[in-house]
């Protein structure tokens, strides 16, 4: 299947007012059917609204010089500051998923071909685009769907003319199409993330263990992770997927954790939903010791239920092993389940609710004198907020509250017998710039509030990281 083309060679496609002028010009095709964007720059004949600032205008002919001149980095950041001086026309929109789709931005490019397809004249064209922008993610299925769509929604035989040959290569072509139209995709994807900065109160705690030093120190964390297709496609395949994370402090080297985790995963589609069933194994250490092995089983799911809104579903069993016999009261089992709802009601806001529930089935500690529960139902609910203040920065608001109640009673070295309950609550704020377009810096305060009715798990602490990641 041949790459997508230039706008060059795609249509002059013109709107003046509310009016459709039409497509005045039909590609050369020689051979077999040539898949072209249909790109932004000849919407430039297009009359936008009256009303529009001229500022905003001034940005949008601004970014439509930069566009010309191939400078796709400062045409995004003209249309997305047109966008946020006040202009709504599909013209913006359109151009910009046309920026994002020529610098790989592909999620990016599908968002706003999906705002461009809410204007009723541009909508045979958006989702033309939209079927073309699932073939770069590989996703096959959703290609012949937009793509079908546009037939259904055309009034114009040059697109007609476009479609039916797009939807003839991807159906004629078979298997062999569907490589050819992937080999200058990668397999692979991931981000890896590193951050240095000053913790008032290092302190671990997460679903296994909670200990507090009380003490000052500086903090480094490091994570990364990895997607890849091992057959099939991402969304019908075979997925292999690998993380790697680190919680390290200069002052507690008792405290340092990390933990690396990979496994298998089948994924398929069905009915718009996207499911994946998968296996893996972890091994953490702590303090530079073994700690925990893992190995789970997990179910995971994802539909868009609007152009806006996404939700995304997740359940998973663990079996879990101590590798030392400091650790075997934290042996046993655990369960959770996750539920999230993502929301993107314009291009600058996103808005993530979570919920997730955990069951923890533990050996517990036990001497003839004392007792301490690890088994615990903790709910945990997190609420996110993400505003792009400019095309480049991006501030991010995010808190959740976890509540832990363990199954037991405690009986502590002093006689008393306690069920231990701890109330959780984060707070994050955050502030990103986008270096480049796989290069993200930024700076976060993170405050973490530990109420506990036995006094060795209460804690306050104050997180302060300056951090870089990478996109590939």
């Amino acid at each position: 299947m041949s790459p997508l083309l230039s706008c060059a060679e795609g249509f002059v496609f013109s709107v003046v007012g509310n009016k459709q002028i039409g497509l005045n010009s039909i590609p050369c095709v020689r051979g077999r059917a040539h898949l072209r964007l249909i790109s932004g720059i000849y919407l430039l004949l297009l009359t936008l609204t009256a009303q529009a600032a001229s500022q905003a205008q001034q940005l949008f002919e601004q970014a439509m010089n930069a566009y010309r001149n191939g400078d796709y980095s400062h045409a995004l950041d003209g249309f997305n500051s047109a966008i946020e001086s006040g202009m709504d026309a599909p013209a913006v929109y359109y151009n910009l998923a046309v920026c994002y789709y020529r610098t790989g931005a592909y999620a990016q490019a599908q968002r706003n071909f999906l705002i461009t397809a809410r204007f009723p004249a541009m909508a045979a064209v958006a989702y033309y685009n939209l079927g073309l922008v699932s073939l770069k993610q590989q996703d096959r299925a959703s290609a012949l769907a937009w793509l079908k769509k546009s037939r259904q929604a055309s009034t114009d035989a040059r697109l007609d003319y476009l479609v039916t040959a797009a939807l003839s290569e991807i159906e004629g072509a078979g298997a062999k199409s569907h490589s050819a139209a992937d080999t200058s995709v990668s397999n692979w994807r991931g981000v890896v993330f590193a951050g240095v900065g000053y913790d008032d109160n290092v302190t671990l705690d997460n679903s296994d263990l909670v200990l507090v030093s009380q003490q000052s120190a500086t903090v480094a964390e490091l994570f990364t992770n990895t997607r890849g297709v091992l057959s099939g496609t991402e969304h019908d395949g075979l997925l292999f997927k690998g993380s790697f994370y680190a919680d390290m402090n200069d002052g507690h080297n008792e405290l340092n954790i990390a933990e690396l985790d990979g496994g298998l995963y089948l994924a398929d589609s069905v009915g718009g939903w996207r499911n994946e069933y998968g296996l893996s194994l972890s091994h953490s250490t702590l303090g530079g010791d073994d700690y925990l092995d893992k190995a789970g089983l997990v179910l995971s799911t994802s539909v868009p239920l609007s152009e806006t809104f996404r939700l995304d579903m997740r359940a998973r069993l663990r079996a879990i092993r101590s590798r030392d016999v400091l650790y075997d009261p934290l042996a046993g089992t655990s369960q959770d389940i996750r539920v999230a709802g993502n929301w993107r009601p314009d291009t600058v806001q996103n808005f993530r609710l979570q919920y997730q529930l955990y069951n923890n089935e533990r050996n517990d500690f036990t001497t003839a004198t004392r007792f301490s529960s690890y088994s615990s139902i903790r709910h945990r609910l997190r609420a996110e907020y993400g505003y792009r203040i400019t095309p480049r920065y991006k501030i991010r608001f995010a808190t959740e509250y976890r509540l832990s109640d363990y199954k037991d009673d405690n009986i502590e070295a002093s006689g008393e017998v306690i069920r231990r309950r701890d109330d959780r609550i984060k707070l994050l704020l955050a502030l990103d710039l986008n270096w480049s377009r796989e290069i993200l810096l930024g700076v976060k305060y993170e405050y973490v509030n530990n109420d506990s009715n036995i006094a060795r798990f209460d804690y306050a602490s104050n997180r302060v990281l300056a951090s870089w990641t990478a996109l590939y």
